[in-house]
């Protein structure tokens, strides 16, 4: 497995309207938080936890609870289309084809996420890993 380039955790400010602002500072506040397998607030979360509770808090969207079904409620957007707050959705597990894995992104190369291994961190689509193992984009049904 490839380790992940970790990015500072004070987010760009350029990728960022002032309409995304709110976005920036939870997505912020969610750094360091430590990784837990169903886990659903500060004290430990893991991807689509995340995923799904910066969704509430910024743009008051439920999404579903798991990264597969996660990625069944977007619509699916093509590389060169993506925007900040998009979904990045990955297939990490033991089936190459299921989707197991969720992002947020960032800007166009990184992206938001909690990491089995080290907790919410930031991290880059150009890491091999993470190109390895990328299945799509996706888009909630709303306009941000």
């Amino acid at each position: 497995m490839g380790v992940s380039q970790e990015k500072s955790s004070h987010i760009s400010a350029i990728a960022f309207s002032k309409a995304n602002k709110l976005l920036k500072e939870e997505c912020e506040s969610w750094i360091g938080t430590p990784y837990k397998y169903g886990g659903n607030d500060r004290d430990g979360i893991d991807c689509s936890g995340l995923v799904l509770q910066i969704y509430l808090k910024v743009y008051d969207i439920k999404l579903p609870r798991t990264s597969l079904m996660q990625s069944e409620f977007c619509k699916e957007i093509k590389p060169g289309k993506i925007k900040v707050g998009d979904l990045v959705f990955f297939a990490t597990g033991h089936d190459i084809n299921r989707i197991s894995h969720v992002g947020l992104m960032l800007d166009e190369e990184n992206f938001i996420h909690s990491s089995s291994k080290k907790g919410v961190v930031i991290s880059s689509l150009n890491t091999p890993y993470y190109q390895r193992t990328f299945k799509m984009f996706g888009r909630p049904g709303h306009d941000r």
